[in-house]
């Protein structure tokens, strides 16, 4: 109990340094800005990355990275380094600020979920901006996130899979959708068999004291390959450390990835060490190399009516 307090606490600490950000329409210049969307009245925030050369009529993907609880936008772009990576392959990257630094997934974490902050509608309404505003190819649309971001990621695989391509959920656990759309969506999940938070094979974890409940990978992950009616035996490589499970033959294109990293913690793997309590990232995987690849290949496909 006393460390779930001082959970809060650090908690609570952490809002109050929260940045400010004005509203106004997205302005296509290379850099970092600040953006903002209203949801029910209310101000939402999020950092918006533009690569050089992203100008002209070819439009882009653009890729949504949610932070773990307590983090921040600005703090998912420092652990991820996905900005130097869209760089590289050329897409947008937005990193929104959850409500009181934690994220709605449905069944977790923290004031966000208990106070039943609108998060869907948050990233709905960002899409929508950067759709507006920008060049971005609505066909690819991406989410990739951490801890409570990847519980948010498999949430929004549930919900907002009519706007969304592909999903990239990095040491996550997913709980019941309120609502569930029929479309097809690809998902490449990363997860440690060592995370001691949100438990590989399932089961009870926790940090400061605050217990997460989930259900296993593997349950998770047979989730999608029956949603997306992906083959059943996936192709199976390994290498060190490093297992990858691929289920092709999914509708409309859709495939579901796995990579298991044995002895891997709660961390993004290739990332920071986000505390000198925190678990050490892998270095045999950038998870950020190895998304970025599965999501610029895997558009959304609509289906043929006829």
């Amino acid at each position: 109990m006393r460390l779930a307090l001082i959970f809060l606490l650090l908690m609570l600490l952490l809002v109050t340094a929260a940045p400010g950000c004005d509203a106004r329409d997205l302005v296509m210049k290379a850099g970092n800005s600040r953006c903002s969307v209203r949801v029910d009245g209310k101000k939402r925030t999020f950092r918006l990355h533009i690569p050089k050369d992203c100008g002209g009529a070819q439009r882009v993907p653009l890729v949504i990275v949610l932070h773990g609880g307590l983090g921040t936008g600005w703090f998912s772009a420092w652990d991820s380094r996905m900005s130097p990576q869209s760089e590289k392959d050329h897409f947008m990257v937005a990193y929104p600020n959850g409500a009181y630094r934690t994220w709605n997934a449905g069944g977790c974490c923290g004031p966000a979920w208990k106070l039943h902050v609108d998060d869907v509608g948050f990233i709905h309404a960002l899409i929508e901006k950067c759709k507006s505003d920008l060049p971005i190819d609505a066909d690819r649309v991406f989410v990739v996130g951490i801890s409570n971001g990847g519980m948010m990621a498999y949430r929004l695989g549930g919900e907002l899979a009519d706007e969304i391509a592909a999903i990239a959920p990095i040491e996550g656990c997913m709980y019941p959708f309120e609502t569930q759309s029929d479309s097809p969506i690809s998902v490449v999940s990363v997860h440690g068999t060592a995370d001691k938070i949100i438990r590989y094979d399932g089961g009870t974890g926790s940090m400061f004291g605050y217990k997460v409940t989930a259900k296993s990978v593997a349950e998770t992950i047979q989730y999608w390959v029956k949603r997306d009616q992906c083959n059943a035996q996936p192709i199976h490589e390994v290498k060190g450390n490093i297992v990858k499970d691929l289920y092709p033959g999914g509708k409309d294109g859709t495939e579901v990835c796995l990579y298991t990293i044995n002895g891997g913690g709660h961390a993004w793997p290739g990332g920071r060490r986000c505390t000198i309590f925190g678990d050490r990232p892998t270095k045999e995987l950038s998870a950020t190399e190895a998304i970025c690849a599965f999501f610029l290949t895997h558009p959304k496909h609509k289906s043929d009516p006829h």
